[in-house]
Formats: structure tokens, sequence, C-alpha cells
């Protein structure tokens, strides 16, 4: 790999604060608070998973990420003219569920990440994950 690309990949495995705001808004969008889900994919702790993804995966991931980000901030200004996280909630939810209906191959790969990404985050937290855990078959 050239040392020019391993600079880059560097740069771009950190993931800067706007970049988490609006990936924290998507996941509330993808998983709003409601029957069986107490909390929605905004409300969880997204620490760890923040973590994990700037450490554990591969190179191309974060400027993937980035790119996708990119992509999204880009269509919601285009569609609404202000950023998605001033966006209302009804707002939110049907620019998200647009993504995934969209014409655009790569439009509708970046929701299909982003919705995998918000389950991985959601149920990374360990309240949920408790929440969601089968009773032990051993007891009775």
């Amino acid at each position: 790999m050239s040392a020019r690309l391993t600079s880059l990949l560097r740069r771009t495995s950190v993931l800067a604060a706007r970049d988490r705001s609006l990936l924290i808004a998507l996941f509330g969008a993808i998983i709003p608070a409601g029957p069986g889900f107490p909390q929605s994919g905004a409300d969880v702790d997204h620490a760890a998973f923040f973590e994990a993804i700037t450490t554990t995966t591969s190179p191309s991931f974060m400027p993937g990420l980035a790119l996708m980000l990119v992509l999204v901030r880009g269509l919601v200004f285009v569609r609404h003219g202000r950023p998605f996280e001033r966006l209302t909630e009804d707002e939110r939810l049907a620019f998200v569920e647009g993504l995934a209906k969209d014409e655009r191959y790569v439009v509708r790969q970046a929701a299909t990440t982003l919705k995998m990404l918000a389950c991985l985050a959601y149920f990374d937290d360990p309240r949920v994950r408790a929440r969601f855990a089968e009773p032990s078959r051993g007891s009775r």
C-alpha cells in the first residue's frame, strides 16, 4: 500500500463528532422508540460501538462510512434544505424510508448499511441485550 493511501486511511479512521451526531440521529430514525423498543436507536450508549468500528474494522471501512455520510448529508440538504439533525421526527423517518426506496443502487445500499449499523449499535448496549435475552431453558 502506498504511503499516501496509508496516511489517508489513518486520517479517516477517526469518527468526527459531527459524523457521530449524524449517525446517532439516523439510528434514532431507523429504530424509533415504540412497542417492543422502549429506547430508540439514538437513546442507547454508543461509546463502545463507535470505539469498535474505529479500531477493529478493516482500513477501508471508515473511509467508506465517511463517503456514505457525505452522500446522506447531500441528499438530505437537497431534499429538505437543512441538516438531518434539524428535521422533525416525521421528516427523519420519511427520509430514511425514502433512502431504501430510491431508484439508485448506491443510495439503497447506503440505507441497508445504515440499518445494519443501527442494529449493531442498538444491540451493543448491554441494557438492550438484557431486555431481549431469552430466559435460561434450564431454570423453571
